[in-house]
């Protein structure tokens, strides 16, 4: 588990041992003011990656965990500002895809990632609801 705070930056990883229990494994402290981070297995790096986003910035940095509490930073890129929600999911890939959202103008937009680090826009839809308050992936048959 990654637990973090965005006004101070500080960041710890805990592990669980499967009973309800957990151990603090490191404390950090990141950048302040990332507004997303999303769990994903974005790369072959073998650990989960977690991406970061700053919604006011735009700036995106991918990251692999080590497993013992340690990120490596693998890239960084700026997207568009004010994503409200980016959701793992999964479009047939390899890797795990992302929805970004952006309730305001009901924009939604799929990216998959390339396996090393970046991520490449797959489409683009406009016109959804601007009053959806919740977006979660479910595993669903394709059509």
């Amino acid at each position: 588990l990654l637990f973090y705070n965005s006004s101070s930056g500080l960041a710890q990883f805990y592990s669980t041992d499967g009973q309800g229990g957990v151990n603090q494994l490191s404390s950090h402290t990141y950048s302040k003011g990332w507004t997303h981070i999303i769990p994903g297995e974005f790369t072959s790096a073998g650990n989960t990656d977690l991406l970061f986003y700053n919604s006011s910035s735009g700036l995106a940095q991918l990251y692999n965990t080590d497993g013992q509490g340690g990120i490596n930073q693998l890239s960084s890129t700026t997207y568009s500002k004010d994503w409200t929600f980016i959701v793992p999911c999964h479009l047939g890939a390899t890797y795990t895809d992302l929805l970004f959202y952006n309730r305001s103008s009901g924009l939604g937009q799929f990216y998959v990632p390339d396996g090393q680090g970046g991520f490449n826009q797959l489409s683009s839809h406009t016109g959804w609801r601007t009053s959806w308050a919740e977006i979660v992936s479910v595993d669903l048959p394709h059509a």
